[in-house]
């Protein structure tokens, strides 16, 4: 896999005196964020014109099209994530796979290591820091929260801080952080 050599400087994490974080930390959306990922889980060089492209619409919107670029991509789905109560997952169009049924939360408002949320039959562990290896960096200030549940968005969601969304592992659906733009 290759890994790109560089240092990403966030400045410091916003913190409360118990070492809790904002979630806004973690997901900055700010209307401005866009990604690209691959979803083929392959660690050699992408096929350009399977890249997903992500954008931040704002008010948590995060639209995704397939193609080599953006402007000319096709729409194939989005997201859509509130952070107004702790980070949740309202919507998913992803790779056939939708979130039917009520949001999800899948991290607190102020985060901390260890932290739990939970619904029912639904759950997410909270980890922070975790060191997590994606197709374009190293990621070593992330919140990985990995959920269980007979719903979606089940399995292992990684943010790394500020820069948002670096890696999706859900069923058969794999996100990967390609470039942060």
């Amino acid at each position: 896999m290759l890994v790109a050599l560089g240092l990403w400087g966030c400045g410091e994490a916003a913190q409360t005196a118990s070492g809790e974080q904002s979630i806004d930390n973690w997901l900055p959306l700010d209307g401005e964020g866009a990604w690209t990922w691959r979803d083929d889980g392959a660690d050699t060089a992408p096929d350009e014109r399977t890249l997903l492209h992500g954008r931040d619409m704002g008010q948590g919107r995060i639209e995704i099209r397939r193609g080599a670029r953006w402007a000319d991509a096709d729409i194939v789905g989005g997201l859509r994530f509130s952070t107004a109560d702790g980070l949740e997952l309202r919507a998913m169009d992803l790779a056939g796979r939708n979130l039917g049924g009520r949001p999800r939360l899948l991290a607190p408002a102020l985060v901390e290591e260890g932290a739990v949320v939970s619904d029912g039959s639904w759950r997410c562990d909270v980890t922070i820091d975790e060191e997590i290896d994606t197709f374009y960096a190293l990621f070593d200030r992330t919140l990985v929260s990995t959920c269980e549940g007979n719903q979606l968005p089940g399995g292992t969601w990684v943010f790394a801080e500020g820069m948002g969304l670096v890696a999706i592992i859900s069923g058969s659906t794999t996100l990967d952080l390609v470039a942060p733009w």
